[in-house]
């Protein structure tokens, strides 16, 4: 016991200012994360989830909404992955579909940080204080587990298979990888447009274009047998989610639409046009916040002296 006060008392100063600062960041970020455990339903498609889920457990997929067949069957072939993720925590806990879905966002909101906070460190070699204090700078982060949906969940696995591929992948790392993206597909669909961050980390991290090959097939075989299987034993087709999405855009598309409408879809247009504006600009001044932060990080270097020796 005499020994470990010694230590607590000999610890640096600037090592304490270093806890502290990491302790006070957790505290804003455990501020930042107490909607989640409150949230409600915010849109139609959120109780269709549960639905859906409910309809998976008496093996009945088909006849999920009896009121709304068409809209039952949109969701439940678009949404398959997020319907399956609610009734296994219902299995597994006893819970109800929010209760569920509240489970499901706060630990997809603690995997996306753990996973973020592990490559800003292996890339950029970024403290974990600096790290949880650069996604608190972004709220989005927190925000998006403060409803119902499918975005975190998706974006936690991506995110975790980016991690295991980055550093030289083994066939055991490109097999959990494409395990992850597979499921972040069956969660979300449009997950698929990440593959060619991963085609990119094989061209920087792996050598050779045999091996590159190999990890790629490896990658892309299972990720693409994940929901196919999936929907296999669900009884569903995954080629229906095609034809299905292709009928919702046909009844969407109404001839005799308001005129409101149009105005949306041009206020829509300037939006996305907008949004590639903004990621063209945070392109060019990433490299330049890059280089800032590691001049930050030199200068906290030299003042931090060497921990002195009990």
């Amino acid at each position: 016991m005499p020994v470990q006060i010694l230590h607590v008392l000999a610890w640096p100063r600037a090592n304490l200012r270093l806890t502290i600062a990491f302790l006070l960041i957790g505290l804003v970020a455990v501020w930042y994360s107490l909607p989640a455990f409150s949230i409600a339903y915010t849109e139609g498609f959120q109780p269709s989830v549960v639905i859906n889920a409910y309809a998976l457990r008496l093996g009945d997929p088909h006849k999920a909404d009896t009121l709304y067949p068409f809209n039952g069957r949109f969701f439940l072939l678009t949404r398959l992955g997020t319907s399956l993720a609610v009734l296994a925590l219902q299995y597994l806990g006893n819970l109800t579909g929010l209760e569920a879905f509240r489970l499901l966002g706060i630990g997809s909101l603690v995997l996306l940080l753990g996973a973020t906070l592990t490559l800003l460190w292996r890339v950029y070699r970024v403290g974990p204080a600096l790290g949880l204090l650069c996604c608190i700078l972004f709220p989005p982060i927190f925000e998006s587990a403060y409803l119902p949906n499918d975005d975190l969940p998706s974006a936690a696995l991506i995110c975790l298979g980016v991690l295991l591929f980055w550093t030289r992948p083994s066939i055991a790392r490109t097999v959990l990888a494409g395990l992850l993206l597979g499921t972040a597909a069956l969660l979300r669909l449009d997950a698929v447009l990440v593959t060619p961050a991963f085609a990119i980390l094989l061209l920087t991290e792996v050598q050779g274009w045999g091996a590159r090959a190999l990890r790629a097939g490896i990658a892309g075989i299972i990720g693409a047998a994940v929901p196919i299987i999936a929907y296999r034993l669900c009884g569903l087709s995954f080629l229906d989610t095609c034809s299905t999405v292709n009928q919702a855009l046909t009844l969407w598309d109404r001839p005799n639409r308001p005129l409101y409408y149009d105005f949306h879809t041009i206020v829509a247009s300037v939006t996305v046009a907008g949004r590639a504006v903004q990621r063209c600009w945070l392109a060019v001044t990433g490299s330049a916040l890059q280089h800032l932060m590691g001049e930050v990080r030199r200068l906290i270097a030299r003042g931090i002296p060497e921990p002195a020796d009990v």
